[in-house]
């Protein structure tokens, strides 16, 4: 797997700041995480380097030749 893209935000909610990375994967084929058999956003979470990713959206790429995941973690 691999990261192809990140992006941040930083908001002020309830007098705190509150910090959000957006960051996009993409991983080879796996049956368990096609997204057309299994609602990866509802069911799965990455954990990278001790940070959790909520899994916002999956798609397949080709015919069985990737799945790209996009994912959301707090920051901070």
């Amino acid at each position: 797997m691999h990261v192809r893209g990140a992006t941040g935000d930083e908001r002020f909610r309830a007098e705190q700041f509150s910090a959000q990375a957006m960051t996009h994967w993409e991983m080879e084929y796996r049956d368990d995480m096609d997204p057309e058999l299994v609602d990866v956003p509802k069911q799965r979470r990455l954990n990278y380097l001790g940070r959790i990713y909520n899994i916002t959206a999956a798609r397949q790429i080709g015919r069985q030749e990737a799945i790209e995941l996009d994912t959301q973690a707090k920051v901070g």
